[in-house]
């Protein structure tokens, strides 16, 4: 049991010490790409989930309160909050109005059928150009993520590859076979494969975990969005 205790506290740290120059480089770069992967992992994965609490909670209010009096509250909160003023927007545009005379027949309900299809066509543009947006800014710093869970490992196995062709090197220089003078540089060259392999694998479940969350935003923009117009064009869009 001691030399258990004594290998996990000095293995690694032993294996460093034996490696080149090139391998240290390599386990450093590796150490801080982890913290970057951690961080991508823990802040989005935080947002997400209260993101996707917050459209759980819109759509209960939606339910509630119809289309007219969800349009004409202040939902300007997270990414829905951009997609219902944008369509607010283009649907005032759309009836030659301004926003305050727009919120007056949203109150009464007094909005009439006086849009075109076409000119309906503007307004739904319009809202899913703001939720391809909206997934945009969702996605942002997945991408690095997905490059880690990529590169780690095989900047793992360069440094491996690295460090045991050194040492094949350092003993075909001294001209012998000795297990004593290669295991050292051999150690210290696997090292890096190591922690490759343990930036990579915390990485690779967080990125998934990440994509789900993302999906969810994805599906619920998406659904919310075309039930929101589709309602809107029951409404507004005239059958001439």
């Amino acid at each position: 049991m001691n030399n258990y205790h004594l290998f996990i506290a000095n293995g690694p740290i032993y294996a460093f010490q034996q490696s080149d120059t090139i391998g240290r480089i390599i386990v450093c770069v590796l150490f801080f790409t982890s913290i970057v992967a951690w961080t991508i992992i823990i802040d989005k994965y935080l947002y997400l989930k209260e993101l996707n609490e917050f459209n759980k909670s819109i759509l209960a209010q939606y339910e509630k309160v119809g289309i007219l009096a969800f349009l004409n509250k202040d939902n300007a909160k997270k990414h829905l909050g951009n997609v219902v003023e944008i369509t607010r927007q283009g649907l005032a545009e759309s009836m030659k109005m301004t926003l305050s005379e727009l919120s007056v027949h949203l109150n009464t309900k007094t909005l009439k059928k006086c849009i075109k299809a076409n000119e309906f066509d503007v307004i739904k543009t319009k809202a899913q150009s703001s939720v391809d947006g909206e997934l945009i800014l969702l996605e942002k710093n997945i991408g690095l993520l997905s490059s880690i869970v990529s590169a780690s490992p095989f900047l793992g196995l360069l440094g491996t590859v690295w460090g045991i062709m050194m040492s094949f090197t350092g003993m075909a220089i001294a001209g012998k076979a000795d297990i004593n003078a290669i295991a050292p540089g051999v150690s210290g060259a696997l090292l890096t494969t190591v922690v490759g392999l343990l930036v990579a694998i915390p990485a690779v479940i967080g990125y998934n975990a990440l994509i789900n969350q993302v999906r969810i935003s994805s599906v619920f923009m998406d659904n919310y969005t075309e039930r929101m117009l589709s309602e809107i064009k029951a409404l507004v869009v005239t059958d001439d």
